[in-house]
């Protein structure tokens, strides 16, 4: 079993909604073994829509890191994501943010996520997980990143969605 953190958003729709039916769906392939509170943030880098709920869950899976975005992709598609441009408004959005301590970088997928020490959204959830993990490229642990709380709310506090697990 491979360690993870993957992030969830939504900002069009049922947003909560979409969060609360995309974990049920997850856990079929991710053991769920850790989860931030649910935030609600500004879109960033000029995306299209209203607000995002965002949340990170940390977990355990056998999947490779392929098979998994391709998981993550399915799940993404069964809630209504198109993917016509970048930042655009989505029923739903699933990240890799870290698989193990791996460090790659291909056409189709880059770990760990490129824009995670730029992105309070995920950051800040990651800090309510695990504040000191380290950061494989940087070498840093995820607190040091954290800068502001602009823009980021928590809504949902982790300890309300201990009912789904």
């Amino acid at each position: 079993m491979k360690e993870i953190f993957i992030s969830l958003g939504s900002n069009k729709g049922e947003r909560l909604k979409n969060i609360l039916f995309c974990i049920y769906e997850i856990n079929k392939y991710i053991e769920i073994i850790d989860y931030s509170s649910i935030y609600k943030t500004e879109p960033w880098g000029g995306a299209e829509g209203g607000d995002f709920l965002n949340m990170v869950m940390k977990g355990l899976t056998e999947l490779d890191p392929f098979e998994l975005l391709k998981k993550n992709q399915e799940v993404e598609k069964k809630f209504g994501r198109e993917r016509r441009k970048k930042y655009e408004a989505r029923t739903l959005d699933i990240d890799i943010l870290f698989y193990e301590k791996l460090i790659m970088e291909n056409e189709n997928l880059t770990i760990p996520h490129p824009l995670i020490h730029e992105r309070n959204f995920i950051l800040l959830p990651l800090k309510e997980i695990d504040p000191n993990y380290i950061h494989p490229l940087f070498k840093k642990n995820i607190t040091s990143f954290i800068k502001n709380e602009k823009g980021v709310k928590k809504v949902i506090d982790k300890r309300a969605l201990k009912i789904l697990f």
